[in-house]
């Protein structure tokens, strides 16, 4: 994150990332191997026509191989969809994920998605800042407005302002109860003699900082 606002909100019951394990995802499949350079690789076998000969895949990751079976789903249009079985709950799913020696899906393996993972300030920044460039204006989630774009509508315009206008209000009462909550934290740490804590610094930085810094890496979370 670029500002001291941003974070996690930190693993609920030891959940982690998805991001976190390597993943097989099936739309990566090719004839003998996969397209993928790093993580687990999908391997498949195709007749001279380009159709798949085998009802399932080999998965390889390291020195772990597994054979998983597919499921194929009639679409209303004509063609078929593939679809990876989950070897532990049988459900369909376009990824499976690697954890030791196990390979199952996100539920299985209770994965949660990278954005559950974001506290609330770190979630209006970004939204803030998405608006912010559609509409061409500086990133900073504090920034003065700017003009309306060019062959914008003025209803479009006026919503996307009054979007941006809710989400402020919404960020600044989040950190305002953030430095609400450092306050209370540091006069705890401080203890009956009035003592200050080793990372009093690093407490008075963030109590200072503007959460105006944006940053390109914002959008890497």
């Amino acid at each position: 994150m670029g500002t001291v606002f941003g974070g996690w909100r930190g693993s609920r019951g030891g959940a982690r990332a998805m991001e976190d394990l390597p993943a097989a995802v099936l739309t990566h499949a090719a004839s003998g191997s996969a397209l993928q350079r790093h993580g687990p690789t999908i391997q498949c076998e195709y007749d001279g026509l380009g159709r798949q000969v085998n009802e399932f895949v080999r998965v390889v990751h390291g020195a772990l191989a597994w054979s998983v079976s597919l499921s194929w789903q009639p679409l209303h249009l004509g063609g078929h969809r593939r679809w990876l079985l989950c070897p532990e709950c049988q459900g369909r799913r376009q990824a499976l994920y690697v954890d030791g020696t196990r390979l199952a899906c996100r539920k299985c393996l209770k994965l949660r998605y990278f954005v559950q993972h974001e506290n609330e300030r770190t979630g209006l920044i970004k939204r803030i800042v998405k608006l912010r460039r559609r509409l061409g204006w500086s990133l900073g989630p504090l920034d003065p407005i700017g003009g309306r774009p060019r062959y914008m509508r003025h209803a479009v315009f006026a919503m996307r302002c009054a979007e941006i206008e809710v989400l402020t209000d919404k960020l600044v009462g989040a950190v305002s109860d953030w430095a609400r909550r450092a306050h209370r934290a540091l006069d705890h740490r401080r203890g009956p003699m009035g003592a200050e804590p080793a990372n009093l610094g690093i407490l008075r930085c963030a109590e200072g900082a503007g959460i105006n810094e944006y940053s390109e890496d914002e959008d890497e979370l």
